[in-house]
């Protein structure tokens, strides 16, 4: 199951990772998820492509099927992806704490950042500087978003089913407005249906 721990702590893996004590290793999980809550702009989403280089290709706490199994854990859990997968993340490697550290490294840097520029925002919002820097960041973000797409459609969507399953949730949400909760419960259920058969 995803959200159980992938082993005891500390534990030894023949690639290197997840070595350490268990209060290292919550220590090392805060730590990677404050830089990643501290460096990316755009929310959860656009999370993805740094959580992979910090756990799979920087860390090697994942390998690249574990990382797609805790996303998509992640994704289909009601609420904010960046917690969900931040707690995800450190159950598997270290338990309740590494849970907890987790979430906490995640969401730290986006409370300390609203207390520091709120009081600030509202004065300098409409200066051009603040708003090229939105305009830039917002096109990062598409493009993060864009990237993570790719590399979860690359992974997931490898045969004729999958795709038309994908496509089909993309035009209930986008031109039928059907909820997304709706249409993510009926295409899960349709695709298990037919992976069963």
């Amino acid at each position: 199951m995803p959200w159980g721990p992938k082993s005891e702590s500390p534990r030894r893996d023949p690639r290197g990772a997840l070595r350490g004590t268990t209060l290292g290793l919550c220590l090392s999980i805060f730590a990677t998820q404050f830089r990643v809550g501290l460096l990316t702009f755009g929310g959860g989403v656009a999370m993805i492509p740094s959580f992979r280089r910090e756990c799979v290709q920087r860390r090697r706490w994942f390998t690249e099927e574990e990382f797609l199994e805790v996303v998509t854990t992640a994704l289909s859990i009601p609420g904010p992806l960046a917690a969900t997968f931040s707690m995800i993340l450190g159950h598997r490697c270290a338990g309740v704490l590494g849970a907890i550290s987790g979430l906490c490294g995640i969401v730290l840097p986006s409370l300390l950042l609203v207390i520091m520029v709120a009081s600030v925002f509202q004065r300098y919002a409409a200066h051009p500087l603040a708003a090229a820097f939105l305009k830039g960041a917002g096109s990062a973000v598409v493009g993060l978003i864009a990237f993570a797409a790719f590399m979860l459609g690359k992974r997931i969507l490898s045969g004729p089913v999958a795709v038309v399953l994908s496509a089909s949730l993309v035009i209930a949400v986008g031109f039928f407005s059907v909820h997304p909760i709706v249409a993510l419960l009926c295409v899960t259920i349709i695709a298990s249906l037919i992976d069963v058969r």
